[in-house]
């Protein structure tokens, strides 16, 4: 609470607007976005408390309680004139002190080091709104005192700082108006006519240890954003950070100027300001250099490991890629320099080498590489695929001046520009342009290119036929071939309708490569030949399924139609082909015709076979034999044919087996245990099968007597 001698104010924090405290040290005015810009009414909040601000050379003036809730501000002036300003709180009931300290450079980081006391201050007890104006007598204001202080002729360049401190602590807030400018509640700032500038540059003095410097930037704006470029003193490239870390080769005394530039879409879009500040580095930095980094690199290079060598020896280095030069995009502990990565255009590339002994002395060099842009290469009128049978195509590319090669389907490489499907022959084959630049930068472009073969045309078309010969589908691959006669289109060939004579066949395809094929050939068409006719009348029994054969023409007639030059082919009405053919069972039965055909398909000769494939067994055992050892008719033997499965039996009168045999080719020698049997008559039974019915059984009996 304030105290004056007629007035006591009290004052209440309300709940609902207490937030949590922070930082507002005058140092961090540019970190806390509060540097402010031209003329025009902001609000804010001072909500914070940060260290002490008033030590050392320091002053709080009439601030008798010094900070309370405060924020920090700086301002710059942009014209001369008078500063007239007035801090409206969002509730009148609070009571906003103020204080302004300057004039000052534009070194804000210098600045609040140094305050100074302030040169107007306002403490009044009242509530409401406070600040500069025109009609105040005062400087200062104690807790008695008036709310308005004195307004500041001010020039232009000056730089001032703004403390507002809301004594109450009630996180309310305020509105800012500046000079003329009329607040909405209609406060206005008193009539002043000084302008305020857009932005500042500024940076603190630096971090050094060793030759490592560590810069923290107080530029600010509040129009569009701030670009930066710092100019370290040494010679070194322009960087663009916001707060940089420099490493100095060299110790000395270097001026580091900082240059700002407003980016917006304003008025002040472009303005530029400057700030320097000098500093000395002491310690003494270890030397590095490139290892086999070249200044220029074709684009489709390979990649190139980055090396280095410093002193003192076995330091730590690491690289750091900047596509373009540019800050952003840059490419950290970058191990290899990749042209075809990186692109066209000038990279630099930092090596940074750490002293084994120093971790603060460091060594920083650049190289910048210039990457040459890989000449495009198009090739011109060539196709994917070609025929073998198609014209040479000559070869070309843009730009001109490059080599052509082709690797053919064998890898012979062949340095020509004519690409000739005929000689390179069937296969895949690679065309190669390559092309050198002025700076010396070779590109290659290729295309693989196929050489198809044409389809492979066959058919069944002999070169004669016989008139006589019905229309047919001619049987050709590829499937899809066509065919003309004389030039004439056809769907069937027909010597009927063509009659005799000689015709030109053309066969023609194209496969699904688009290759297309042609195969000529002379077909003759001969009249009806007159053949000769026989006809034979056979009855067959093919026994033991060795069947008998028969034949359409004898061999000695074949030898002598192929002495007059004509191949014969056979024919058998049963679907049989041959000279010959062996009758062996009962499906011959009937009519069977040959056909002797020449190469043109007319028969030669017709033979007629009416067979009769039958077989009646027959069998006959003798009715008497004499075995008495001369020679003659010393056994009974079975006689017969077309049987087969013989089971043949001889009893005694009485009833009793004697011999039992089972073939044509067995017999009995009138003996009964090994002795002869009596004169006298026997039995004898016999059952068999026809040989062409086998399964159907026959039975016969008989007697037979022996006599010796």
């Amino acid at each position: 609470m304030k105290k004056n001698a007629n007035i006591i104010f009290l004052f209440f924090i309300s709940h609902q607007f207490v937030v949590a405290q922070v930082n507002n040290d005058c140092i961090k005015i540019a970190e806390s976005n509060r540097l402010v810009c031209g003329a025009a009414t902001f609000s804010d909040n001072s909500n914070g408390v940060g260290v002490n601000d008033f030590v050392g050379n320091n002053g709080k003036g009439c601030l008798q309680n010094g900070e309370k809730q405060s924020a920090w501000y700086a301002f710059k002036v942009a014209t001369p004139g008078t500063l007239t300003f007035t801090i409206q709180p969002s509730n009148q009931s609070d009571d906003y002190d103020f204080a302004v300290w300057g004039p000052f450079s534009s070194d804000i980081a210098s600045s609040c080091s140094n305050l100074g006391q302030p040169i107007r201050c306002n403490f009044s007890a009242t509530t409401g709104n406070t600040g500069l104006s025109l009609n105040a007598p005062n400087n200062s204001e104690d807790a008695s005192g008036g709310k308005f202080s004195k307004f500041i002729n001010v020039q232009a360049g000056e730089v001032y700082i703004l403390l507002v401190d809301n004594f109450e602590q009630s996180n309310s807030g305020f509105s800012l108006v500046w000079n003329g400018v009329t607040s909405p509640s209609g406060v206005n700032g008193g009539g002043g006519t000084s302008g305020l500038a857009v932005s500042t540059a500024s940076f603190s003095p630096p971090t050094i240890a060793c030759n490592k410097v560590i810069f923290s930037n107080q530029s600010g704006t509040c129009e569009g954003v701030l670009t930066y470029q710092w100019n370290f003193g040494d010679g070194s490239p322009i960087v663009t950070d916001r707060n940089p870390t420099y490493f100095y080769q060299n110790s000395g005394t270097y001026t580091v100027t900082l240059t700002t530039k407003i980016v917006s879409t304003a008025i002040n879009n472009g303005k530029t300001e400057t700030f320097t500040r000098s500093i000395t580095i002491i310690g003494t930095p270890p030397s590095a250099s490139f290892v086999d980094l070249p200044d220029k690199i074709c684009g489709s290079a390979s990649p190139i490991p980055l090396k280095a060598t410093g002193t003192p020896a076995n330091g730590g280095v690491a690289f750091t890629i900047f596509p373009n030069g540019n800050q952003a995009g840059q490419i950290a502990n970058a191990t290899t320099f990749n042209p075809m990565t990186l692109g066209a255009g000038t990279h630099r590339v930092r090596l940074t080498y750490t002293s084994p002994n120093d971790l603060n002395c460091v060594f920083q060099t650049f190289q910048n590489v210039i990457v040459h842009p890989t000449t495009p290469l198009t090739l011109g009128n060539i196709n994917e695929k070609y025929c073998i049978n198609a014209a040479s195509v000559g070869l070309t590319a843009t730009p001109l001046g490059g080599q052509f090669t082709i690797t053919t389907e064998a890898n012979t490489v062949l340095n020509t520009n004519i690409f000739n499907p005929t000689a390179l022959g069937v296969g895949t084959h690679i065309i190669k342009y390559t092309f050198i630049d002025a700076n010396a930068c070779e590109n290659t472009i290729t295309k693989s290119v196929k050489v198809n073969p044409l389809p492979t045309l066959t058919n069944q078309l002999k070169p004669s036929y016989c008139v006589t010969i019905l229309p047919f589908t001619i049987v050709a691959t590829p499937s899809s071939s066509t065919f003309t006669v004389n030039g004439n289109p056809i769907t069937q060939f027909s010597p009927t309708a063509l009659g005799v004579g000689n015709f030109t066949i053309v066969q023609t395809a194209i496969d699904e490569n688009g290759c297309s094929n042609t195969k000529t050939q002379m077909v003759e068409i001969v009249p009806q030949t007159i053949y000769s006719e026989m006809e034979f009348d056979l009855k067959i029994c093919p026994a033991n399924g060795l069947g008998e054969s028969i034949e359409i023409l004898t061999l000695a007639e074949e030898q002598a139609l192929s002495a007059q030059g004509k191949q014969v082919v056979y024919q058998w009405s049963n679907g049989s082909t041959g000279r010959t053919y062996q009758v062996r069972s009962l499906n011959d039965n009937g009519t069977l015709i040959g056909l002797a055909i020449d190469q043109s398909d007319c028969p030669t000769r017709k033979t007629t076979f009416n067979l009769d494939v039958s077989c009646n067994p027959e069998l006959f055992i003798p009715t008497a034999f004499s075995p008495n050892g001369d020679n003659l008719n010393d056994f009974l033997e079975i006689f017969g044919k077309e049987f087969t499965n013989l089971e043949f039996k001889i009893y005694s009168r009485w009833g009793e087996l004697i011999f039992v045999g089972y073939s044509e080719k067995e017999f009995w020698d009138g003996k009964r245990y090994g002795l002869n049997a009596p004169d006298g008559t026997y039995i004898w039974s016999a059952v068999y099968e026809n040989i062409l019915y086998k399964g159907k059984k026959i039975y016969k009996k008989g007697f037979t007597t022996i006599t010796r």
